[in-house]
């Protein structure tokens, strides 16, 4: 409206312009710029599956550090989220959780309702026994993670699909199978389930970005740095352009590249993985090295090494 009331000015005969310009506006909406700062400042909701776990909780403490998100737990368990996020000294209460699964599909449409993005970090706990294990990495890291992607195309999510997968997951490893890859999928096929997650994952049209770590350690053992898809492999081959290093490595082996990162380093790579435009529909492994700054960088691919 005030747009034509300026060119109803602009028409006017020079006479006519202040009768013109003297026309109430007053059919104009009015929008409070407080209104629009504050609609443009709401935090980002993001669900975190797997919020229960160990790194999931993780997820959770790295958003709750920064004003630009409000992490959302997905548990199975009201009841195990309240007991493991005391344990952890997170906040348990004051915030929406939602009690959902990703082994029953129906129930994660709810879960993406005002949904911005999703971190998910699923997977199932050994039993080492073969067959219990085999059912548990296709219920959960195969078919589980494939129904939340489908649960997030159906809800349009507008933001980014973060999934938590691991080193060895790609094709080049299944190829190469080192023993590193034998010990780890021999954990019920997990490396196999989790293959098949990630690929259905880049079909995918909702944004996306999958980050492999490998075993994780208890205390850091220098900051992130990350990889392409399948730079590491365990193999010599991946110290190349590289110091070798001494620590607990990512793998059952080492290749002497690259150190295992905490679970507190994956959530605030995570986290950063959310914003970096760089990470979009890419897959990165993010391993520690001593030189590496300790801080969090602001982009998971400023530390990309080739």
């Amino acid at each position: 409206i005030a747009a034509l009331a300026l060119e109803a000015v602009a028409l006017a005969p020079s006479h006519n312009r202040r009768a013109v310009l003297s026309l109430p506006l007053a059919a104009a909406p009015v929008v409070p710029l407080a209104a629009v700062s504050a609609a443009a400042a709401r935090p980002r909701r993001v669900l975190v599956a797997g919020a229960s776990g160990r790194s999931g909780r993780e997820c959770v403490r790295a958003l709750d550090g920064d004003e630009r998100y409000t992490a959302v737990p997905l548990v199975r368990s009201l009841e195990r989220w309240r007991v493991s996020a005391a344990a952890a000294g997170l906040e348990a209460t004051g915030r929406t959780v939602v009690e959902a699964d990703v082994t029953a599909p129906p129930t994660l449409d709810r879960a993406l309702k005002g949904i911005d993005d999703v971190i998910c970090d699923v997977g199932f706990v050994p039993t080492f026994d073969a067959e219990a294990d085999r059912r548990a990495a296709l219920d959960v890291d195969r078919d589980g993670v494939v129904a939340l992607v489908e649960a997030a195309e159906r809800a349009k999510l507008p933001g980014r699909f973060v999934l938590v997968s691991s080193l060895l997951a790609g094709e080049a490893a299944a190829r190469d199978r080192t023993a590193s890859y034998r010990m780890l999928n021999g954990l019920g096929g997990v490396l196999d389930a989790k293959r098949v997650a990630e690929a259905r994952l880049r079909e995918s049209p909702i944004d996306w970005t999958i980050l492999r770590p490998g075993v994780f350690v208890d205390s850091p053992q220098g900051g992130l740095v990350v990889g392409a898809e399948d730079r590491f492999l365990a193999t010599t081959a991946d110290a190349r352009g590289l110091d070798r290093v001494s620590c607990k490595s990512p793998f059952f082996a080492s290749s002497g590249a690259a150190c295992g990162i905490t679970r507190s380093q994956l959530g605030a790579a995570c986290v950063t993985a959310l914003g970096d435009t760089g990470a979009s529909r890419r897959t990165l492994e993010i391993v520690a090295r001593p030189e590496a700054p300790q801080e969090r960088p602001e982009s998971l691919t400023s530390t990309e090494v080739v």
